[in-house]
Parts: C-alpha cells; sequence; structure tokens
C-alpha cells in the first residue's frame, strides 16, 4: 500500500472539519467583545500568511545560495 501524501492528508483533513466548523451557531455581532473577537482571529490568520511567506523566502535564498555555491 502506498503512502498518502501530505497535500492529500490536507484537503481530507480540511473537507472533513469544514462542515462541522460552518455548522457552529456563531456568536452575536452586537456583545462587545464581538470587535475584539473578530480582531483576534483576523489577526492571526494574518500573522500565519505572514510567517508562511517568510519561511517561502527563507528558503528560496537558501536554496540561491546553494546554487551560487556550486558554481
Amino acid at each position: 500500500m502506498t503512502k498518502p501524501s501530505a497535500k492529500l492528508m490536507t484537503i481530507a483533513s480540511l473537507l472533513a472539519v469544514s462542515g462541522a466548523a460552518q455548522a457552529h451557531p456563531g456568536h452575536d455581532h452586537a456583545h462587545w467583545f464581538s470587535d475584539v473577537n473578530h480582531l483576534l482571529f483576523y489577526g492571526t490568520i494574518a500573522a500565519v500568511i505572514g510567517a508562511g511567506a517568510l519561511v517561502v523566502r527563507s528558503r528560496r535564498k537558501a536554496a540561491a545560495r546553494k546554487g551560487e555555491s556550486e558554481e
């Protein structure tokens, strides 16, 4: 039996969780904490995207340095 790829496992996990995440009743947008809650949520998403961009950038730099040293 072959080993499933990381991409396949990620897609399967997202599909399995997405229905449950969308089925929650939500929260009261009139509550005083709603704005803070949204700020924290979107701030976390921005931080994850930023961290991913930094990882990609550092790996590209490392690959470029490795290519220069082999020449």
